[in-house]
């Protein structure tokens, strides 16, 4: 559906249209502005080749928060307008948090990880690299 190539643009190129957004609320962006912080984009927004925002609005927000002035993105190509909101449609309702089971096994597997790689890695360390209250 997209180019499948990721290109750089300058965060002040994006249009966003409010109005049409299916999102009104953004929410609190903090916490992922922190990961974006700590390990990058890892999902690139979504534009149109005309630099209108399709999908990401979050995470070009917390970009944006982080002072950044450019953001990876790839491109909706030859798509009409129906698939569009189809795309800004999925990404809204169909994420699912990870269940508090498998999060917190998760978390553990990493920490057992960074632990074998360092005998001084605690549970401090690990909270602080996956932008976790340590309480």
């Amino acid at each position: 559906m997209t180019s499948g190539s990721f290109h750089s643009v300058p965060v002040d190129s994006i249009i966003v249209n409010r109005e049409e957004r299916q999102r009104r609320d953004l929410l609190d962006t903090s916490e992922l502005a922190d990961s974006i912080s700590r390990l990058g984009l890892i999902h690139p927004i979504v534009i149109t080749r005309d630099n209108v925002l399709v999908a990401g609005e979050r995470r070009l927000s917390a970009t944006i928060s982080l002072g950044h002035t450019h953001i990876h993105c790839h491109y909706t190509d030859e798509l009409d307008d129906s698939i569009l909101k189809s795309i800004e449609l999925e990404e809204n309702i169909k994420r699912v948090d990870i269940s508090w089971p498998d999060r917190a096994r998760a978390i553990g597997e990493y920490h057992s990880f960074k632990r074998s790689e360092d005998l001084e890695w605690t549970q401090d360390k690990t909270a602080g690299a996956l932008g976790l209250d340590p309480r």
